[in-house]
């Protein structure tokens, strides 16, 4: 769970468009602590007053640790 500790936390997160800018690779660092954790996508954006499902759109999620591949679950 992701808890205050990390919420308050530095992240630091890097964009990267493909050449024909038709997807976009989003890379997420920061300090984890603990054995597991949620990351949220919001459902929603400032002054959109509808849900929205962004993660209908999202392909490959990956995670790491110091080079090391970690379990994803959705």
């Amino acid at each position: 769970m992701l808890g205050a500790t990390l919420a308050s936390a530095e992240i630091s997160y890097r964009v990267a468009p493909m050449a024909d800018r038709s997807k976009v690779t989003i890379t997420l660092e920061f300090d984890a602590r603990g054995k597991s954790f949620d990351l949220q996508l919001p459902s929603w954006s400032p002054g959109l007053y509808a849900l929205e499902n962004y993660w209908n759109t999202m392909g490959a999620v990956s995670a790491s640790s110091k080079g090391v591949a970690l379990e994803v679950t959705h």
